[in-house]
């Protein structure tokens, strides 16, 4: 009995033996992947091109770089042919051509989706994406369509681009829209909307779709030049003139007793044509008060405006000639003998035309140079008042404002006859 039970239990381990040894021979040689990723060059191995085999081992689920292009190979080894599909992270999209070979760092037509797209250099797609290639621009919407059928809006839902039908995005700045009115493509292909300037102008473009509305000057940023100006006395300020009536002046003054300079803004509804009716930048030369020594003219035919700050400086030399600067660039110069090596005093001065019109002029900022040197001190003001109806506040020694109507003046008078009886002036001692 016990000679039978060892002959059973031998023939039952060799049966077990020859059946596993039977399942391993016809078990498939298919191995998933372990690290998600194999090179041919470290992993070896051979790849035929419909699979890649290590060590006698199809690999699958996984990537493989075969030295020149990126494959998935798929659960049964195959490597994924014109897919897009996401990536094994869960969140992007990658696509792989006819021949297998992920797309990296180019457009690609897909044949599922029926456009082009764009894979960045991880494979990627992209998505609401402006790209570069060269010099050209191009923009993936949403799904990752490359934009080229004319006027689009980007995926934010506010600017709008358009796309020629090669992909290539606008961006020559100012050109026209499909309906014919002006706009302003951005180097990124996007429409500029609001306030856009190029240094000189401000170009106010429609807020929604970007057409154009209308333009206006950059106001120029001016600094003080009273110490960098060689020169023996000069006078600075920041001056706004308005009135009413026909005629008011605002003015920077160098005086001696007997003989003047001024320089400023000036109104005039008389002045001779073609001034007339217009605010001019304008000095007045005065040789002294006899008749004929007096000159007139407008600096480099500045035309100004009424209710506008200018930056304004006049200065002086011992010879008696000067300089005229606006808004620090310098737009003239003056000479008048009668001036040279004179003690000059320095004012501000508003004055109006006739009876009734009147005058707000202010003067800001005002610096003062005397006897060939600046020097940063609070100077005295001296009120001298010519009309008693122009009146003036100081609200510091350097801020004047002046503000007021011309009265008492007799039929037929006006700036010209009764210049003495005109204005207010502030004179610093």
């Amino acid at each position: 009995m016990k000679l039978m039970h060892r002959n059973l239990a031998g023939k039952l381990t060799v049966f077990f033996a020859a059946l596993l040894l039977m399942l391993l021979v016809h078990v498939p040689a298919v191995h998933a992947a372990e690290k998600g990723y194999y090179s041919l060059k470290d992993d070896g191995g051979t790849f035929d091109g419909t699979k890649y085999v290590v060590n006698g081992e199809t690999i699958t689920n996984a990537f493989f770089f075969d030295g020149g292009y990126t494959y998935y190979l798929q659960a049964d080894g195959s490597p994924m042919k014109d897919r897009l599909t996401y990536h094994p992270d869960g969140e992007h999209i990658i696509y792989f051509d006819q021949n297998g070979h992920e797309v990296f760092t180019n457009f690609q037509y897909c044949d599922s989706v029926q456009y082009i797209c764009y894979f960045d250099s991880q494979g990627y797609l992209y998505k609401d994406q402006i790209t570069f290639v060269g010099d050209k621009v191009y923009y993936l919407d949403g799904d990752g369509r490359m934009k080229q059928s004319g006027w689009f809006q980007f995926a934010n839902g506010r600017d709008y681009g358009f796309a020629n039908s090669d992909g290539t995005l606008m961006t020559n700045g100012f050109s026209y829209d499909p309906w014919g009115r002006v706009v302003f493509y951005h180097w990124n292909g996007m429409v500029a909307r609001g306030l856009i300037s190029d240094g000189a102008y401000y170009y106010s473009m429609d807020e929604t779709d970007g057409h154009y509305l209308g333009q206006f000057p950059v106001p120029k940023k001016v600094v003080s030049q009273i110490e960098s100006v060689d020169s023996y006395a000069a006078i600075e300020a920041d001056v706004t003139l308005s009135g009413s009536g026909t005629g008011c002046h605002a003015k920077l003054v160098m005086t001696t007793p007997t003989s003047a300079v001024s320089y400023g803004i000036q109104y005039d509804a008389h002045a001779a044509a073609p001034y007339t009716g217009k605010t001019m930048a304008m000095v007045e030369n005065v040789m002294s008060n006899a008749p004929g020594q007096q000159q007139y003219f407008r600096p480099a035919d500045k035309e100004l405006a009424l209710g506008q700050t200018y930056h304004m400086m006049l200065t002086y030399n011992q010879d008696g000639t000067g300089a005229l600067y606006l808004d620090n660039d310098l737009i003239g110069t003056y000479s008048n003998p009668n001036l040279a090596n004179q003690m000059i005093y320095l004012r501000v001065e508003a004055s109006a035309r006739v009876n009734g019109d009147s005058v707000d002029a202010s003067f800001k900022n005002i610096k003062l140079k005397n006897n060939g040197q600046y020097i940063e001190k609070a100077w005295n003001p001296l009120e001298l008042q010519t009309n008693k109806t122009i009146h003036c506040t100081i609200n510091n020694w350097n801020d004047i404002e002046f503000s007021g109507y011309i009265s008492g003046l007799g039929a037929g008078d006006d700036w010209d006859n009764r210049y003495a009886e005109v204005s207010n002036i502030i004179q610093w001692n």
